[in-house]
């Protein structure tokens, strides 16, 4: 499709491992922002990258120090703005009351917001998204946590919008929120296309 956008979530631990780069087909991602949740000893950030190479393409992570376990979740969408493309995002934080997540304030109507998260559930049992939002989650046996991560096409006005979700087995998460704009084509926003791939690293 057109005017495109590859989203990345990413969350590591022990929260100590940095992230160096990552890279798909060659284009270097930019970092919205890193949160570091020293309770949980987590890192989580999203990363995005406008006009991504079409085709299928490996999404390489490189990492400063070997992970005890790294999640990665990724989504591309078309009809995204092709300068300027970040609205808002939080600085993440450390949630340890359910519902799990936040809320951001867009500055632009008809965002694409998202939520990357990593919580305590290893289980496979669903997360249950609110507001309407899209889920995607990735779960592991081989640590003790889940990685989650919900995207909404906002076709609403501007102001504040909160992505969160329930599990009864989630007692604390690692959030972070961003929110990207959507091309707007005589009035009315292009619809999203999203592909999304999650995987343990």
């Amino acid at each position: 499709g057109s005017d495109r956008l590859l989203v990345v979530g990413l969350a590591i631990a022990p929260s100590d491992v940095l992230i160096t780069s990552i890279v798909y087909a060659g284009g270097t991602l930019t970092n919205v922002a890193t949160f570091v949740d020293s309770v949980s000893d987590n890192r989580i950030s999203i990363q995005y990258l406008i006009a991504p190479t079409t085709g299928t393409n490996n999404i390489v992570t490189t990492l400063n120090a070997n992970a005890s376990c790294a999640f990665m979740m990724a989504v591309s969408y078309n009809g995204a703005a092709q300068t300027s493309v970040l609205d808002a995002n939080t600085t993440g934080a450390r949630d340890a009351t359910s519902p799990f997540g936040g809320a951001v304030t867009t500055l632009t109507a008809n965002d694409l917001v998202v939520l990357a998260s990593i919580d305590n559930d290893v289980t496979t049992a669903a997360r249950t998204a609110n507001d309407g939002s899209s889920v995607e989650q990735f779960d592991t046996s081989l640590d003790p946590r889940g990685d989650y991560f919900a995207h909404i096409l906002n076709t609403g006005a501007t102001g504040a919008k909160t992505l969160d979700y329930t599990d009864a087995s989630v007692v604390e998460a690692s959030v972070m929120l961003a929110a990207f704009k959507e091309v707007q084509v005589a009035g009315a926003a292009q619809a999203a296309f999203k592909n999304l791939l999650g995987v343990g690293i």
